[in-house]
């Protein structure tokens, strides 16, 4: 199995990709939040796409919903897990199935307005390579908030806050490259944005509302603590960076997160 997937990996790095977008949308027990997700996607008005949703060892009634979508639009596709393998594993496996030359992540309990794909595709058009906007956050009481981007950012800002949801990012992965997500990371799409920035030579954060952010008890960011935790151990672990350096960055990384919260 792992000699398989590693062919596809190699057959995949050097191919050409055709001009349309490969959605991959991990799936764990989403049963509640899955038509909304779907919708959003069939609603759009580019009609150019694909969707992977990788349906990692749910054991709700995922499935069957997911199979209602597949039944009736042959764009969307179900790559089953047998057992859950996590959010990394999950979107590697729409990685290494994805055709499309651009690469968009969507959450399963997060959902796009209709003109997404239709403003990201012009902004490819223009040549860029990687590509994330503003959002709006939607708590559980229903309380929302607009969370504007940069129009920019490198690796030397990025690594200070991860400032660019997953369901907002897609990327020109003839012009990227192959990518994968880190199967043991502690913050597995930080990490990722942070390996995409270095290899990407024209990104735009698009200053429009084009993802809604559901930050609820399934969402990975719900728990600041946790987050917390993940942010040290990337400084840390992954960027071995000492004691002083960490200490520094993890308190911009603290002001960051109370100036989102509170300001």
């Amino acid at each position: 199995m792992l000699e398989k997937e590693e062919n596809k990996k190699n057959k995949k790095k050097n191919k050409t990709k055709s001009a349309f977008f490969s959605i991959i949308v991990p799936c764990y027990n989403g049963g509640k939040f899955i038509e909304k997700c779907m919708l959003s996607i069939l609603a759009q008005t580019y009609k150019n796409f694909e969707v992977l949703i990788i349906d990692d060892g749910s054991i709700d009634s995922s499935n069957e919903i997911l199979k209602k979508f597949t039944s009736i639009d042959k764009r969307f596709k179900i790559i089953k897990h047998k057992k859950n393998q996590g959010l990394s594993s999950a979107r590697n496996s729409g990685l290494i199935e994805a055709s499309g030359q651009y690469i968009a992540f969507l959450d399963i309990d997060d959902w796009w307005p209709n003109d997404k794909l239709e403003i990201y595709n012009a902004h490819f058009e223009k040549g860029y390579d990687f590509l994330y906007s503003n959002f709006t956050k939607i708590k559980s009481n229903n309380k929302k908030k607009l969370i504007k981007v940069k129009k920019s950012v490198k690796f030397n800002t990025l690594i200070f806050s991860n400032q660019i949801p997953v369901s907002t990012g897609a990327y020109n992965q003839n012009k990227i490259g192959f990518m994968q997500f880190s199967y043991k990371s502690p913050s597995e799409d930080w990490l990722f944005w942070l390996d995409l920035i270095k290899k990407s030579k024209k990104s735009l954060g698009i200053q429009k509302n084009l993802m809604f952010y559901n930050v609820s008890n399934l969402s990975m960011s719900a728990n600041k603590i946790n987050m917390a935790k993940k942010a040290w151990s990337i400084f840390r672990e992954f960027h071995k960076f000492g004691v002083i350096k960490s200490i520094y960055i993890f308190l911009i990384y603290c002001l960051i997160g109370i100036k989102r919260t509170y300001l």
